[in-house]
């Protein structure tokens, strides 16, 4: 049976544009149109539970503006030992991205720093409106990174 119960934060949040929670069931992460992912913790005290802040780490080269900011999240499936987390988002008003990071909540510079860009796609100048740039990433069952590219391309 599925059941939808409110859980507060200790924080309000802005801008979310992904949320996904992690193998643990415990722990997610909110992803923010600025690029900002969040950390949260579940917990819980009798029928009581709450989320509960416990980092913050910036996904760089991050572009804002029209439809462009931080827009997909996807966890690698074997996150328990990599640690990877991949970030879809626009890098410029006609290019899109996915950035792989190594997540570490104890040290978000470090997690910051891990940062590597794995698939940069773009129109080329030829549309420079900053929509359709990149949009959802997941995983498929034989643990494939898929990412949804814009309908601008060619």
């Amino acid at each position: 049976r599925l059941a939808f119960v409110p859980v507060p934060f200790d924080a309000p949040l802005t801008h979310v544009t992904v949320q996904r929670f992690l193998p643990d069931g415990r722990h997610f992460i909110v992803g923010t149109h600025p690029g900002w992912l969040h950390y949260y913790r579940l917990e819980r005290d009798g029928s009581r539970q709450w989320a509960v802040a416990t980092a913050k780490v910036r996904v760089p080269n991050v572009h804002l503006g029209g439809e462009c900011g931080l827009i997909g999240l996807a966890i690698d499936p074997d996150f328990s030992t990599n640690r990877y987390v991949y970030a879809s988002h626009c890098v410029s008003n006609t290019h899109g991205a996915v950035t792989r990071l190594t997540f570490d909540e104890r040290d978000p510079e470090g997690t910051t720093a891990s940062a590597v860009e794995i698939i940069r796609r773009g129109d080329d100048g030829h549309l420079q409106v900053p929509i359709h740039n990149i949009s959802a990433l997941g995983f498929d069952e034989e643990k494939n990174l898929w990412a949804l590219l814009g309908d601008k391309y060619n």
